[in-house]
């Protein structure tokens, strides 16, 4: 049991050392849909690749991008989002960010909800981002 509660502390200590992620919120709209955002900042010296995104208080996440098409704001799912060595990446409204579809039930303003952030090659990353207003 102590050789398990140390493996844990070492494995949530590498992740930490790792990646940070900061801002992490969750925008407040009616409905059953919405989006995601935060800041993943790498601390190493090799890029790091966000797979996916999962959480129980939704049914479905997936990752975006919005670029411009034919004069239009598009959006489109992501396989990944890389993080460069030694560099940070902000998942925004307008950019990068995380879909939320199908909401389980309506969420609370300033209540947090866990993400799990599922990287290549590194431990599922557990964080908790705030639902808040949007601000236009």
């Amino acid at each position: 049991m102590k050789y398990f509660l140390l493996l844990t502390l070492f494995v949530q200590s590498t992740i930490a050392n790792e990646i940070d992620v900061s801002n992490a919120s969750i925008r407040l709209l009616p409905g059953t849909t919405t989006a995601a955002f935060l800041t993943l900042e790498n601390k190493t010296d090799k890029e790091i690749v966000l797979e996916k995104v999962s959480g129980d208080f939704a049914e479905t996440f997936e990752l975006h991008d919005m670029v411009m098409e034919a004069g239009r704001m598009q959006m489109r799912p992501l396989q990944s989002i890389i993080i460069a060595a030694k560099s940070k990446v902000d998942l925004k409204h307008g950019g990068k960010h995380i879909m939320i579809f199908n909401i389980k039930k309506p969420l609370t303003e300033k209540q947090e909800y866990p993400l799990n952030l599922h990287f290549k090659n590194l431990p599922i990353k557990k964080i908790k981002a705030q639902a808040i207003k949007p601000v236009f």
